[in-house]
């Protein structure tokens, strides 16, 4: 019954094509990805690189710029105080005429011009801001500087601090001599208009024309100092953590965001211009070119991966397909095994029982002179008395009836063999006939130092003989113990398994040969000097009344364990 299976290439066997595509795909996608950030780690360098570049040139232009903006704001501060003296010196000649004033204030960019008397009398004040006199505006800005702790005759021009702090206005103040104070302030728009015109502001504005340039903007924490002109707003200094951590640091730092919906990369960097305080330069360049790089490569990878996708499906179709006939040759095979195995055993079970019946006949024709000899030795022990060497002659005959009685229990386990008594199953708990047998026979196993285990649920109910099942369970337990040497084990298990109930002795003892596992249910076989050959043909007949099967596994050194494999009736249940 044997089918030839077609011979199969290595190479062309599905698990190989399976793991050249999966080795194949795992090196495309990680090319790819390796590709994906190496070329955007490149072109992230080339950006910094050049935010590095515009932050020098920038820094070097700052630094130029801030002195040129210092020597301009010492001559504005001097321009003030002059203004403030002229002021003094109009209201003191008696000539404070309000048009002169408005001209003197708007002719120097000024956002008030006040004096006021020792009293704190307003005496004059400009009107620069619609038409509306800033004399309060000018008042509180000068206790806010600390100017109105000034000696009588001196004069003082500093930065004072106007709104939430972010900028300032440069004011001038001179104490007059009655106690009274002259405040000129320059309009900090005009201050940050001259700023612009001397800062980097033009260099950030030509720089920011640049392809690949987004915006570009210098700022510190009072604000932004200079910007390409689509910059409107920018987070400040207080609320945004990466700039107050760079302004503290002074490590360079990089996000991504958008700005004007454009996807950008914002390098932050620190600007320090000798010991004056530290502003910031916010470089951003364009990510779209990156990003559609980005886009185009996952698209490929996208279309690469789902044809490497293909071909996996077509390689796990094509190992399923052969997985399928793997199992169906495994099952085509396991079935021919099984169906050799019940050929096996039918043939056995038939060769059995043709010599059951051989034996029974022969069994016949010895019993009826073999009990003459049994009842004519047990008269020549009982009525008869030598006159010469008596105790002899009692243990001759007692040798005879023994040996009488022994063939005679021989014969008659070839009958119950040759002529079985049909099965007269019912319910019976096993789980109970295997304690009861246990306790039988566990005296037996003690005078032995063989120890006896049984693994059973509490309950377990099959339909069965209960004198043919005892009686296959004593003939697997003798075979064990007499297979045990001291200092050995048996145990009895008992379970079901998908409608069958499971019946099984397996003792620690020297196993059986290979050679010898065919032929252990055969009758007549037997590996013991002084055994009969037809106790586990009794086992495997019992099972096969039941129509179960006797199973044996053994492996010599390891021991043996028998199997009754029986059906569980409908009606059994197990607890």
């Amino acid at each position: 019954m044997n089918r030839p299976s077609p011979r199969r290439s290595w190479l062309l066997r599905p698990p190989f094509v399976m793991a050249i595509l999966v080795l194949a795909g795992v090196v495309f996608v990680v090319s790819t990805l390796r590709e994906i950030q190496t070329t955007r780690a490149t072109l992230v360098a080339l950006s910094a690189d050049h935010a590095e570049r515009v932050r020098l040139v920038v820094g070097e232009s700052e630094a130029h710029a801030v002195t040129a903006f210092e020597a301009w704001e010492k001559q504005a501060g001097d321009r003030l105080l002059a203004v403030a003296a002229l002021a003094d010196r109009m209201v003191h000649d008696g000539h404070p005429v309000q048009a002169r004033f408005d001209s003197l204030a708007s002719a120097n960019d000024l956002a008030c011009l006040t004096v006021r008397g020792g009293d704190s009398r307003v005496l004059a004040a400009a009107q620069v801001s619609g038409g509306e006199h800033q004399e309060a505006a000018c008042w509180d800005e000068l206790a806010t500087g600390g100017l109105t702790d000034l000696k009588p005759g001196t004069s003082r021009a500093q930065h004072v601090s106007i709104g939430d702090g972010s900028t300032y206005r440069l004011v001038g103040a001179r104490r007059r001599p009655d106690g009274g104070l002259v405040c000129a302030g320059m309009d900090e728009k005009a201050l940050a208009q001259v700023r612009r015109s001397i800062g980097p502001g033009r260099l950030l504005q030509a720089l920011g024309r640049q392809d690949g340039t987004v915006f570009l903007a210098l700022q510190n924490a009072n604000g932004i100092l200079a910007a390409t002109p689509n910059v409107t707003e920018l987070s400040s200094v207080g609320e945004d953590t990466l700039l107050a951590r760079v302004l503290a640091t002074g490590q360079p730092a990089r996000r991504e965001i958008t700005f004007d919906g454009r996807p950008t990369l914002e390098t932050v960097s620190m600007l320090a211009v000798d010991d004056r305080s530290a502003s910031l330069l916010r470089v951003g360049l364009d990510l779209t070119g990156i990003r559609k790089l980005q886009g185009d490569t996952a698209r490929s990878l996208a279309v690469h991966s789902l044809l490497l996708l293909a071909a996996l499906g077509a390689g796990a179709a094509l190992l399923l397909a052969s997985r399928r006939l793997d199992v169906a040759n495994a099952a085509w095979e396991q079935a021919r095994r099984e169906v050799s195995a019940l050929e096996a055993e039918q043939a056995r079970r038939e060769r059995s029982f043709a010599l059951g019946e051989l034996a029974s006949g022969v069994a016949h024709e010895i019993r009826n002179p073999l009990n003459a000899i049994g009842m004519v030795a047990q008269r020549l022990g009982r009525e008869f008395t030598p006159t010469a060497d008596g105790p002899e002659y009692r243990q001759l005959t007692d040798i005879v009836r023994g040996e009488v009685g022994r063939i005679n229990r021989i014969i008659e386990q070839f009958l119950r063999y040759a002529r079985p008594a049909a099965p007269s199953p019912r319910a019976v708990d096993l789980a109970v006939l295997v304690g009861d047998i246990t306790a039988l026979v566990r005296a037996r196993f003690d005078v032995k130092q063989v120890t006896l285990a049984v693994e059973a649920p509490t309950h377990l109910e099959a339909v069965v003989d209960p004198d043919l099942i005892s009686q296959a369970l004593h003939n697997l337990l003798d075979n064990a113990l007499d297979a045990c040497p001291a200092g050995a084990g048996v145990t009895i298990t008992l379970r079901a398994e998908r409608e069958r109930v499971l019946l099984a002795v397996r003792d620690t003892g020297p196993g059986i040969a290979p050679a010898d596992l065919p032929r252990l249910f055969n009758l007549y076989h037997t590996t013991k000097p002084d055994g009969t050959g037809v106790g586990l043909a009794i086992v495997d007949q019992v099972a096969s009344l039941h129509g179960g099967r006797a199973l044996v596994e053994s492996e010599p050194g390891r021991g043996a364990t028998f199997t009754l494999d029986l059906p569980l009736s409908a009606a059994a249940r197990d607890a």
